[in-house]
């Protein structure tokens, strides 16, 4: 089938205008569709309905295919799903528009560390002119390539709805609590993050974190060829002693690498390994590459960034945080810090991370409109101050170490008071920059 009669669907309403919507509509304008565009903020454009996700007009419905973003509600996708609507993701439209025959499609999803890992893959493909797309903040509906090296950024939010998207090579990373106020339950976040293997083959590749027990325990039937890494023991690819190994072969040793601190960039590290690998299938031209490349990498900003030392006192930015598991992973780090946290939960468990706050976290400085959750949270087994804003955090904070280092890990989503986790990030390094 030509591109043309693969993006041609007919009547195509887009709900939500936001990267992946613009993207969308920016594609399928090409294809003779009669696009409408149903938004919440009123825009400039003549195909424009303002719309209430509450209550919906019919002209809603009237579509032969129904494009959401990914911040629609879920109750609102049901909606259409219910009415048997032809629904797709933004994702999806964009795997319509290349040829899958004469490309390579490398996804990663999971709750933590997958913009760091698409990072990774995409700087380590470079040289074989690899395409970053996805969730990293490039919608797919953007590329014009028929075939090529694509890298994709995979959400929840995206693989929930898919239906031939398919990837050669599905990285997994892990797998906890997130998101639960959009998917309602445990069972539908993992139901989709599990659809990126759904449409593999026997020529395809899946890369699992073996030391994710929730992953192995309800990992899906697949006809592809499954690899696994760890930190813990020995897999496919695996760390032990400073060392990477793939397939028993070690290929790197990360003294030489002071750009890739803590234990969530080992395991971002591992996945992109075996991802390149499936890529490539040269173990040698494997090593040559990371040894190469690796240097240059740069993490990026607000994922555990050290931002300063002051009188001996490091400050670290890990304002990405927005859930338990991170804050875990961050904790993983030191032996001892203060932890500054905030933001909105989103039903998380902060259960999981309360034996290793008893343990690493001398005590908690909780900021903004959901301080007072984090203080009855961790209350009972750390010592917790409460602020209205991250500023009045870092000064107590600061003035009160021993000599401990200052995690800033929220755990929580940045829009209590910021634009984003990057705004938050930002503002708690002009702050820390402004300490003396």
């Amino acid at each position: 089938m030509s591109r043309i009669k693969k993006l041609y669907f007919g009547k195509v309403n887009i709900i939500g205008f936001g990267l992946s919507g613009k993207a969308v509509y920016n594609l399928l304008k090409n294809f003779n569709n009669e696009i409408k565009i149903f938004e919440h903020s009123k825009i400039n454009s003549k195909e424009f309905i303002k719309i209430n996700f509450d209550a919906f007009n019919c002209d809603i419905y009237n579509a032969d295919l129904i494009v959401p973003s990914p911040g629609v509600p879920y109750k609102t996708l049901l909606k259409f799903l219910n009415k048997n609507l032809r629904v797709l993701p933004e994702i999806e439209i964009g795997y319509y528009n290349i040829n899958p025959n004469e490309s390579f499609l490398i996804g990663i999803t999971g709750t933590n560390g997958k913009t760091t890992t698409s990072l990774l893959i995409d700087h380590f493909l470079k040289p074989f002119n690899s395409n970053l797309y996805g969730n990293v903040g490039n919608a797919f509906c953007n590329n014009r390539k028929e075939k090529g090296l694509f890298i994709l950024e995979l959400s929840s939010f995206q693989l929930s709805i898919i239906k031939k998207f398919r990837v050669n090579t599905a990285v997994f990373l892990n797998i906890e609590e997130d998101h639960l106020d959009w998917h309602l339950t445990f069972e539908n976040y993992l139901n989709s993050k599990m659809n990126i293997f759904k449409n593999q083959n026997e020529n395809d590749f899946r890369i699992v974190n073996l030391d994710d027990k929730k992953i192995i325990k309800n990992l899906i039937v697949s006809n592809s060829k499954t690899f696994y890494f760890s930190a813990n023991e020995e897999a496919d690819c695996y760390f032990k002693n400073g060392k990477i190994f793939l397939f028993s072969k070690k290929i790197l040793e990360l003294k030489n690498f002071p750009n890739i601190f803590g234990i969530h960039n080992i395991y971002n590290l591992l996945s992109s390994t075996l991802a390149i690998w499936t890529y490539l299938k040269n173990l040698d031209l494997v090593e040559k590459i990371l040894n190469e490349r690796l240097i240059s990498f740069k993490v990026p900003e607000h994922r555990l960034e050290f931002v300063r030392e002051i009188n001996g006192i490091k400050f670290y930015n890990d304002s990405k945080s927005t859930n338990p598991h991170s804050v875990k992973f961050a904790l993983m780090n030191f032996e001892k810090c203060i932890l500054i946290m905030g933001g909105l939960t989103k039903d998380a468990n902060f259960e999981i991370i309360k034996d290793i706050v008893k343990q690493k976290v001398s005590f908690i400085v909780s900021f903004g409109k959901n301080k007072d959750f984090f203080y009855n949270e961790f209350k009972d087994i750390v010592k917790v101050y409460k602020f209205d804003d991250l500023e009045s955090a870092v000064k107590f904070a600061f003035e009160n170490s021993k000599g401990e280092p200052i995690l800033f890990s929220p755990g929580g989503s940045s829009f209590d008071l910021f634009k984003d986790y990057k705004h938050r990030g930002k503002v708690f390094k002009e702050i820390v920059n402004k300490l003396h």
